[in-house]
């Protein structure tokens, strides 16, 4: 297991208080990352520079893409802490976060069974 040292944030109102184990806050004034719409990946690793559990979310959500749980958990697709950076970095505007956060849903279901 890796150790988690940075929990962002993310809020949608700004009445909504945050507390000191916040260590990264990402402000934008609208949600620019569902606007644009997805192409192909161009393999330009920045969604890898800026994971801050120094994961390849290109690699997890070609995994997810593909149905192929056992190559999601073995890139430790997990220990994704779902901050959005990938995603918002991308070029090709890939949803990389939320194909991530949707087999990491299925696979915490599938670990309570």
């Amino acid at each position: 297991m890796r150790d988690v040292s940075l929990i962002t944030l993310i809020l949608f109102d700004l009445d909504v208080p945050t507390t000191k184990t916040a260590s990264a806050l990402t402000c934008l004034t609208k949600d620019e990352v569902s606007a644009l719409e997805p192409s192909a990946c161009i393999n330009c690793a920045r969604c890898v520079e800026v994971c801050p559990e120094r994961l390849i979310p290109k690699n997890l959500a070609d995994a997810v893409e593909h149905n192929n749980e056992k190559a999601f958990l073995d890139m430790y697709g997990m220990e994704c802490c779902e901050c959005g950076c990938c995603s918002y970095i991308c070029p090709a505007r890939r949803q990389l976060t939320q194909l991530i956060k949707g087999m990491r849903k299925i696979q915490l279901a599938n670990r309570k069974k």
